[in-house]
């Protein structure tokens, strides 16, 4: 018997699984057993990105849901990883959620989106105090979506070319510069020197005598 158009859990596998267009596809397994509604919503992904949409009403939600389809493909093939997707699908949903012009950026046609989009989205994304890392992150998954979407024919050209990210903050250097590190050989030299010179100090009957740290017993 043919299994319903909807997601069911897989035991053998211990995964959700779907079929489709007659094939079949599996689930991250970070979808637990119990997450039917989520599970519902990883069909659902599956379904629109089997479903074919022009270039011309594709909006920029759908094809967010199709690029982690396409994710979740390299999932089963053990290219990437569970937590590397889940992280992309929280970055593309703080995206399409960002509004600029009054409206929601996953509500945007696809064939709309230019350079000039992404920059007032980062722009967002600052005022909003959101760390560079983030911000270069976010524009970063938005970016290499479109790239993907270029490969398969969904968008005619990436319109990112000439759209940098905002520059990392350097990280705090881990080692000491090299004048740091010469002052430092001078002063171990010198403690060295006055080491030397306080052992050998002569005693009282002409001879080289230790001297003790402790102070004189008794």
């Amino acid at each position: 018997m043919a299994r319903p158009s909807e997601a069911w859990f897989w035991e053998a596998r211990n995964c959700w699984a779907t079929t489709v267009n007659g094939k079949r596809h599996t689930a991250p397994r970070s979808i637990g057993p119990k997450d039917k509604k989520q599970a519902q919503a990883w069909h659902q992904s599956i379904v629109d990105g089997a479903v074919p949409v022009t270039v011309g009403n594709l909006q920029v939600h759908q094809l967010c849901e199709r690029y982690l389809a396409w994710d979740v493909k390299r999932i089963n093939a053990k290219q990437r990883s569970e937590m590397a997707h889940n992280a992309s699908a929280c970055k593309l949903t703080r995206v399409c959620a960002t509004i600029i012009d009054g409206g929601k950026v996953g509500s945007m046609p696809v064939a709309s989106i230019n350079s000039r989009h992404l920059k007032r989205m980062i722009l967002e994304w600052q005022s909003e105090g959101l760390s560079t890392n983030y911000v270069r992150d976010l524009g970063s998954i938005f970016k290499a979506m479109f790239n993907w979407a270029v490969s398969e024919g969904l968008v005619a050209a990436y319109p990112f070319v000439k759209t940098p990210l905002p520059r990392a903050p350097k990280a705090a250097s881990r080692y000491a510069t090299r004048q740091e590190a010469a002052l430092a050989a001078v002063s171990e030299k010198s403690g060295q020197a006055r080491l030397r010179l306080s052992a050998t100090v002569p005693d009282s009957h002409g001879g080289a005598s230790e001297r003790a740290d402790t102070g004189n017993a008794g």
